[in-house]
């Protein structure tokens, strides 16, 4: 049976998922989350994507990114992925796939939802029990927005300018509503993945 279309964005905002085939590790060593984020910030400019959150997990990655059109983030996709499955195969010596054949691109429809995605999306490390607290965890986009850490991936989100005029702040904003606890997000995380 074949695939339906891709739904659209009308505001262009995706959360955008991408898993390792049958669950497998995708990022073994530094340099391999060095060398996705890499793809991704080149492939961001190639085709004007903004990205605004990130988190690469173990065997799957979030983004929450804006794009033009569905056919920029077709080749955003492509390109990244494929030109990852190169460098894991070859730094692996692996034979086969790498990634599961289709990505996940849930439309955001509301601009308002921005900032409970990027929230969802940096929880991720917490949830699984990589870290107890999500400036831990090195691998995603909170330290970029909590402590100001420079980061050549993303572009700020419109949601983080909008809680407060003074930076200092809008990062402790920030920080508190990531930090916020919420009971119901594992039956999302079920949903999602």
């Amino acid at each position: 049976m074949p695939r339906g279309s891709r739904a659209v964005s009308a505001t262009g905002i995706y959360h955008w998922i991408a898993r390792g085939v049958n669950q497998k590790t995708l990022f073994h060593r530094p340099d391999d989350y060095k060398r996705f984020l890499d793809l991704a910030g080149e492939y961001k400019a190639a085709l004007r994507i903004k990205i605004y959150h990130y988190c690469l997990m173990g065997n799957h990655v979030h983004f929450l990114l804006l794009a033009a059109d569905i056919s920029a983030l077709s080749s955003f996709s492509y390109y990244v992925l494929r030109r990852y499955a190169y460098h894991y195969c070859g730094a692996y010596a692996w034979k086969g796939q790498v990634f599961q054949r289709m990505y996940k691109s849930l439309p955001i429809e509301n601009e308002s939802y921005l900032l409970e995605c990027g929230r969802y999306i940096e929880q991720n490390p917490l949830r699984a029990g990589l870290v107890d607290r999500p400036e831990d965890y090195p691998y995603s986009s909170f330290r970029f927005y909590a402590h100001a850490n420079e980061n050549g991936v993303l572009d700020e989100s419109p949601a983080f300018l909008m809680l407060s005029e003074a930076m200092d702040e809008r990062r402790r904003i920030y920080s508190d509503y990531i930090n916020q606890a919420r009971p119901y997000e594992s039956i999302l995380d079920e949903a999602l993945i």
